[in-house]
Protein backbone atom coordinates (compact mmCIF):
# COMPACT_ATOMS: atom_id res chain seq x y z
CA UNK A 1 0.00 0.00 0.00
CA UNK A 2 1.30 3.28 -0.82
CA UNK A 3 0.94 6.12 1.51
CA UNK A 4 0.45 9.50 0.24
CA UNK A 5 1.35 12.66 1.69
CA UNK A 6 -1.44 15.30 2.39
CA UNK A 7 -1.00 18.28 1.08
CA UNK A 8 -1.28 21.19 3.50
CA UNK A 9 -4.32 22.79 4.02
CA UNK A 10 -5.31 26.77 3.53
CA UNK A 11 -8.00 29.30 3.56
CA UNK A 12 -10.17 29.03 0.76
CA UNK A 13 -11.04 32.86 -0.58
CA UNK A 14 -14.66 32.43 0.62
CA UNK A 15 -13.57 31.70 4.19
CA UNK A 16 -11.05 34.50 3.65
CA UNK A 17 -13.80 36.78 3.12
CA UNK A 18 -15.70 35.48 5.87
CA UNK A 19 -13.01 36.47 8.45
CA UNK A 20 -12.18 39.38 7.23
CA UNK A 21 -16.36 40.03 7.76
CA UNK A 22 -16.43 38.84 11.33
CA UNK A 23 -13.15 41.18 12.19
CA UNK A 24 -14.99 44.01 10.52
CA UNK A 25 -18.14 43.62 12.61
CA UNK A 26 -16.03 42.74 15.83
CA UNK A 27 -13.97 46.69 15.15
CA UNK A 28 -17.32 48.43 14.23
CA UNK A 29 -18.88 46.99 17.29
CA UNK A 30 -15.99 48.12 19.50
CA UNK A 31 -15.38 51.50 18.07
CA UNK A 32 -18.39 53.15 19.98
CA UNK A 33 -16.92 51.80 23.17
CA UNK A 34 -13.61 53.06 22.30
CA UNK A 35 -14.98 56.63 21.50
CA UNK A 36 -16.64 56.50 24.78
CA UNK A 37 -13.96 55.88 26.81
CA UNK A 38 -11.71 58.68 24.88
CA UNK A 39 -14.49 60.88 25.90
CA UNK A 40 -15.16 60.28 29.40
CA UNK A 41 -11.17 60.75 29.98
CA UNK A 42 -11.28 63.94 27.93
CA UNK A 43 -14.36 65.21 29.76
CA UNK A 44 -12.13 64.21 33.07
CA UNK A 45 -9.66 66.57 31.62
CA UNK A 46 -11.89 69.51 31.13
CA UNK A 47 -13.30 69.27 34.47
CA UNK A 48 -9.67 69.19 36.23
CA UNK A 49 -9.18 72.36 33.95
CA UNK A 50 -11.71 73.88 35.51
CA UNK A 51 -10.60 72.78 38.99
CA UNK A 52 -7.59 74.48 38.38
CA UNK A 53 -9.30 77.72 37.69
CA UNK A 54 -10.97 77.62 40.29
CA UNK A 55 -8.44 77.11 42.99
CA UNK A 56 -6.92 79.99 41.32
CA UNK A 57 -8.86 82.18 41.89
CA UNK A 58 -9.48 80.94 45.79
CA UNK A 59 -6.01 81.46 45.43
CA UNK A 60 -6.09 84.59 43.82
CA UNK A 61 -8.87 85.84 46.79
CA UNK A 62 -6.83 84.73 49.63
CA UNK A 63 -4.31 87.48 48.56
CA UNK A 64 -6.14 90.29 47.10
CA UNK A 65 -9.38 89.68 48.93
CA UNK A 66 -11.71 89.98 45.69
CA UNK A 67 -12.30 87.46 42.69
CA UNK A 68 -10.18 88.14 39.50
CA UNK A 69 -11.30 91.34 37.55
CA UNK A 70 -12.82 91.43 34.69
CA UNK A 71 -10.29 94.13 32.87
CA UNK A 72 -11.07 97.19 31.05
CA UNK A 73 -12.96 95.81 28.06
CA UNK A 74 -12.83 94.18 24.39
CA UNK A 75 -9.59 95.59 23.15
CA UNK A 76 -7.35 95.73 26.02
CA UNK A 77 -4.96 92.96 27.48
CA UNK A 78 -3.33 93.15 30.78
CA UNK A 79 -0.78 95.02 32.03
CA UNK A 80 1.48 93.06 34.25
CA UNK A 81 2.89 97.17 36.22
CA UNK A 82 -1.03 97.83 37.29
CA UNK A 83 -1.53 95.08 39.41
CA UNK A 84 -4.68 92.90 40.20
CA UNK A 85 -8.07 95.12 40.30
CA UNK A 86 -9.74 97.93 39.07
CA UNK A 87 -6.68 99.54 37.57
CA UNK A 88 -5.62 95.59 35.47
CA UNK A 89 -6.89 96.53 32.11
CA UNK A 90 -6.70 92.45 31.68
CA UNK A 91 -9.36 90.39 31.96
CA UNK A 92 -9.72 87.40 34.40
CA UNK A 93 -7.95 84.87 32.46
CA UNK A 94 -5.12 87.54 32.46
CA UNK A 95 -5.54 88.16 36.30
CA UNK A 96 -5.57 83.92 37.10
CA UNK A 97 -1.98 83.22 35.76
CA UNK A 98 0.23 83.77 38.46
CA UNK A 99 -1.86 81.25 40.74
CA UNK A 100 -1.73 78.77 37.92
CA UNK A 101 2.00 77.97 38.19
CA UNK A 102 2.17 80.66 35.12
CA UNK A 103 3.91 84.16 35.86
CA UNK A 104 6.38 83.90 33.04
CA UNK A 105 3.54 84.42 30.65
CA UNK A 106 1.60 86.46 32.92
CA UNK A 107 4.69 88.86 32.76
CA UNK A 108 4.51 88.97 28.81
CA UNK A 109 3.27 91.47 26.72
CA UNK A 110 1.81 92.34 23.15
CA UNK A 111 1.93 90.48 20.52
CA UNK A 112 4.07 87.41 22.72
CA UNK A 113 0.77 87.45 25.14
CA UNK A 114 -1.95 86.73 22.79
CA UNK A 115 -0.24 84.20 20.82
CA UNK A 116 0.78 81.93 23.88
CA UNK A 117 -0.79 78.66 24.42
CA UNK A 118 -1.95 77.55 27.53
CA UNK A 119 -3.98 74.08 27.71
CA UNK A 120 -5.59 74.96 31.20
CA UNK A 121 -7.91 77.05 29.02
CA UNK A 122 -9.08 74.48 26.27
CA UNK A 123 -11.55 71.67 26.84
CA UNK A 124 -9.96 68.58 24.41
CA UNK A 125 -13.18 67.49 23.47
CA UNK A 126 -14.03 70.56 21.46
CA UNK A 127 -10.73 71.23 19.81
CA UNK A 128 -6.68 71.10 19.68
CA UNK A 129 -4.81 73.63 22.00
CA UNK A 130 -2.93 75.41 19.05
CA UNK A 131 -2.91 78.70 17.28
CA UNK A 132 -5.86 79.74 15.05
CA UNK A 133 -6.68 82.79 12.69
CA UNK A 134 -7.49 85.87 14.35
CA UNK A 135 -10.30 86.83 11.97
CA UNK A 136 -13.38 88.98 12.31
CA UNK A 137 -16.50 89.26 10.63
CA UNK A 138 -14.15 91.47 7.74
CA UNK A 139 -11.82 88.96 7.74
CA UNK A 140 -8.69 90.54 9.51
CA UNK A 141 -8.34 91.10 13.24
CA UNK A 142 -9.51 93.86 15.53
CA UNK A 143 -6.89 96.59 16.42
CA UNK A 144 -6.17 96.37 20.53
CA UNK A 145 -5.66 99.50 22.75
CA UNK A 146 -2.55 98.38 24.32
CA UNK A 147 -0.74 95.66 22.15
CA UNK A 148 -0.24 94.40 18.13
CA UNK A 149 -2.64 92.03 17.02
CA UNK A 150 -1.07 88.58 15.21
CA UNK A 151 -2.44 87.04 12.82
CA UNK A 152 -2.55 83.75 14.88
CA UNK A 153 -3.88 83.58 18.38
CA UNK A 154 -4.59 81.27 21.09
CA UNK A 155 -8.48 79.95 22.20
CA UNK A 156 -10.08 79.14 25.15
CA UNK A 157 -13.27 77.28 25.80
CA UNK A 158 -14.11 78.83 29.26
CA UNK A 159 -15.96 82.05 30.10
CA UNK A 160 -16.61 83.40 33.79
CA UNK A 161 -20.24 83.96 35.01
CA UNK A 162 -20.82 88.13 34.59
CA UNK A 163 -24.96 87.99 35.78
CA UNK A 164 -27.57 89.74 34.36
CA UNK A 165 -26.42 93.07 34.28
CA UNK A 166 -22.98 93.89 32.35
CA UNK A 167 -22.71 97.31 30.50
CA UNK A 168 -21.04 96.05 26.70
CA UNK A 169 -18.83 98.50 25.23
CA UNK A 170 -14.68 98.36 23.78
CA UNK A 171 -13.52 99.80 26.75
CA UNK A 172 -11.71 103.33 27.16
CA UNK A 173 -9.56 104.50 24.81
CA UNK A 174 -5.65 103.33 25.39
CA UNK A 175 -4.66 107.36 26.90
CA UNK A 176 -6.59 105.49 30.14
CA UNK A 177 -3.14 104.23 31.12
CA UNK A 178 -2.29 107.47 31.79
CA UNK A 179 -5.21 109.15 32.68
CA UNK A 180 -6.76 106.26 35.34
CA UNK A 181 -9.61 106.44 37.16
CA UNK A 182 -10.30 109.93 34.81
CA UNK A 183 -11.58 108.05 31.45
CA UNK A 184 -14.14 108.21 29.14
CA UNK A 185 -15.50 104.57 28.74
CA UNK A 186 -14.27 102.78 31.31
CA UNK A 187 -17.39 100.95 32.99
CA UNK A 188 -18.62 100.46 36.20
CA UNK A 189 -19.42 97.47 38.01
CA UNK A 190 -21.11 98.56 41.05
CA UNK A 191 -24.42 96.76 40.07
CA UNK A 192 -23.27 93.78 38.77
CA UNK A 193 -24.57 90.56 40.10
CA UNK A 194 -22.45 88.18 38.74
CA UNK A 195 -18.66 87.05 40.16
CA UNK A 196 -16.56 88.74 37.10
CA UNK A 197 -17.46 92.03 35.02
CA UNK A 198 -15.70 94.97 34.19
CA UNK A 199 -13.00 96.46 36.51
CA UNK A 200 -15.00 94.39 39.26
CA UNK A 201 -13.66 93.42 42.67
CA UNK A 202 -16.49 91.06 44.03
CA UNK A 203 -15.56 89.86 47.85
CA UNK A 204 -16.40 86.54 48.83
CA UNK A 205 -18.64 87.99 51.14
CA UNK A 206 -20.50 89.91 48.49
CA UNK A 207 -21.50 86.82 46.88
CA UNK A 208 -24.33 86.52 49.64
CA UNK A 209 -26.44 82.96 47.81
CA UNK A 210 -23.41 81.02 48.95
CA UNK A 211 -19.99 80.16 47.10
CA UNK A 212 -21.26 76.93 46.29
CA UNK A 213 -23.95 77.51 44.89
CA UNK A 214 -22.83 80.90 42.16
CA UNK A 215 -21.27 79.72 39.37
CA UNK A 216 -17.31 81.14 39.02
CA UNK A 217 -16.83 79.71 35.19
CA UNK A 218 -17.84 77.23 32.91
CA UNK A 219 -17.64 75.87 29.14
CA UNK A 220 -18.92 78.35 26.97
CA UNK A 221 -21.08 77.92 23.89
CA UNK A 222 -19.57 77.95 20.23
CA UNK A 223 -20.63 76.80 17.27
CA UNK A 224 -18.34 73.87 15.63
CA UNK A 225 -18.10 74.76 12.13
CA UNK A 226 -16.01 77.65 13.69
CA UNK A 227 -14.47 76.09 16.17
CA UNK A 228 -10.56 76.97 14.27
CA UNK A 229 -11.99 79.48 12.50
CA UNK A 230 -12.02 83.25 13.15
CA UNK A 231 -15.20 85.20 14.67
CA UNK A 232 -18.34 84.43 12.66
CA UNK A 233 -21.22 87.53 13.20
CA UNK A 234 -24.23 87.10 12.24
CA UNK A 235 -27.60 88.19 12.62
CA UNK A 236 -29.43 85.50 14.32
CA UNK A 237 -33.05 86.33 16.45
CA UNK A 238 -32.80 89.58 15.65
CA UNK A 239 -29.33 90.17 17.46
CA UNK A 240 -25.69 89.29 16.92
CA UNK A 241 -24.29 86.02 17.10
CA UNK A 242 -20.85 86.23 18.39
CA UNK A 243 -18.65 83.35 17.90
CA UNK A 244 -15.27 84.75 18.86
CA UNK A 245 -12.89 83.04 21.68
CA UNK A 246 -9.57 84.58 22.00
CA UNK A 247 -7.19 83.67 24.55
CA UNK A 248 -6.56 87.36 25.47
CA UNK A 249 -7.40 90.49 24.32
CA UNK A 250 -7.93 92.30 21.12
CA UNK A 251 -11.66 91.53 20.13
CA UNK A 252 -14.98 92.97 19.80
CA UNK A 253 -17.14 90.69 21.82
CA UNK A 254 -17.34 91.72 25.08
CA UNK A 255 -18.50 88.57 26.65
CA UNK A 256 -17.92 85.32 24.29
CA UNK A 257 -14.93 87.24 23.39
CA UNK A 258 -11.37 86.36 24.88
CA UNK A 259 -10.46 90.25 25.93
CA UNK A 260 -13.02 89.33 28.79
CA UNK A 261 -14.99 85.51 27.93
CA UNK A 262 -17.59 86.79 30.21
CA UNK A 263 -21.23 85.27 30.08
CA UNK A 264 -23.67 87.61 30.54
CA UNK A 265 -27.50 85.90 31.88
CA UNK A 266 -30.57 86.11 30.84
CA UNK A 267 -33.25 88.32 32.55
CA UNK A 268 -35.78 85.94 31.58
CA UNK A 269 -35.86 83.39 34.13
CA UNK A 270 -38.19 80.91 31.62
CA UNK A 271 -35.21 80.91 29.05
CA UNK A 272 -32.18 78.49 30.23
CA UNK A 273 -29.12 80.10 28.74
CA UNK A 274 -26.98 76.99 28.17
CA UNK A 275 -26.89 74.53 25.14
CA UNK A 276 -25.06 71.94 22.91
CA UNK A 277 -22.37 73.18 20.33
CA UNK A 278 -24.88 72.80 17.28
CA UNK A 279 -23.47 73.48 13.55
CA UNK A 280 -25.38 76.46 12.53
CA UNK A 281 -27.17 77.36 15.39
CA UNK A 282 -27.60 80.57 17.47
CA UNK A 283 -24.81 81.16 19.83
CA UNK A 284 -24.61 84.79 21.91
CA UNK A 285 -23.37 84.91 25.02
CA UNK A 286 -24.24 81.66 26.90
CA UNK A 287 -22.69 78.58 28.49
CA UNK A 288 -22.26 75.48 26.75
CA UNK A 289 -20.43 72.41 25.55
CA UNK A 290 -19.21 69.59 22.77
CA UNK A 291 -20.05 67.13 25.80
CA UNK A 292 -23.70 64.82 25.32
CA UNK A 293 -25.40 65.24 28.55
CA UNK A 294 -23.71 68.64 29.90
CA UNK A 295 -21.17 71.59 30.73
CA UNK A 296 -18.74 71.41 32.89
CA UNK A 297 -18.30 74.40 36.10
CA UNK A 298 -16.16 75.55 38.68
CA UNK A 299 -18.58 77.12 41.84
CA UNK A 300 -17.02 80.06 43.52
CA UNK A 301 -16.07 77.69 46.52
CA UNK A 302 -13.72 75.54 44.12
CA UNK A 303 -15.98 72.64 44.04
CA UNK A 304 -16.40 71.35 40.17
CA UNK A 305 -20.03 69.92 38.37
CA UNK A 306 -21.04 69.04 34.96
CA UNK A 307 -24.41 70.79 34.93
CA UNK A 308 -27.35 68.81 32.48
CA UNK A 309 -28.62 70.89 29.78
CA UNK A 310 -31.83 70.00 31.09
CA UNK A 311 -31.62 71.91 34.21
CA UNK A 312 -34.70 73.55 35.04
CA UNK A 313 -34.27 77.19 33.08
CA UNK A 314 -35.31 79.13 36.24
CA UNK A 315 -33.55 77.16 39.02
CA UNK A 316 -30.29 77.21 36.37
CA UNK A 317 -30.52 81.80 36.27
CA UNK A 318 -29.95 81.38 40.21
CA UNK A 319 -26.67 80.10 39.44
CA UNK A 320 -25.73 83.20 37.99
CA UNK A 321 -26.99 85.44 40.32
CA UNK A 322 -25.09 85.82 43.76
CA UNK A 323 -27.34 87.94 45.67
CA UNK A 324 -30.51 86.60 44.57
CA UNK A 325 -31.14 85.21 47.81
CA UNK A 326 -33.12 81.98 46.07
CA UNK A 327 -32.89 78.20 48.17
CA UNK A 328 -32.93 76.49 44.67
CA UNK A 329 -29.62 75.72 44.38
CA UNK A 330 -29.24 72.26 45.05
CA UNK A 331 -29.56 70.99 42.36
CA UNK A 332 -26.56 70.32 40.65
CA UNK A 333 -24.55 66.87 40.75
Amino acid sequence: MVCREREPGGFTLVELLVVIAVIGILVAMLMPAVQAAREVGRRATCLNNLKQIGLAAQEHTARYRHFPAGGWGARWVGEPGRGAGARQPGGWIYNSLPFLGLQGIYDRTDTRLKSKLIPTFNCPSRRKCMLYPALTSGLKPNPCRNADTPLNVAKTDYAANGGTNIIEGDGPKASCLQNYPNCDGLEDSSGLNGVVGPSSMVRPGQIEDGLSRTIYAGEKLLKPEYYEAGRYDGPNDGGVDFNDDRLFGDDDSMYQGAGRNIIRWTKDPGRSDLARDVRFSTVGERFGAIHKTGFNAVMCDGSTHMIDYTINAEVFSYLGSRDDHSVEHDVIR
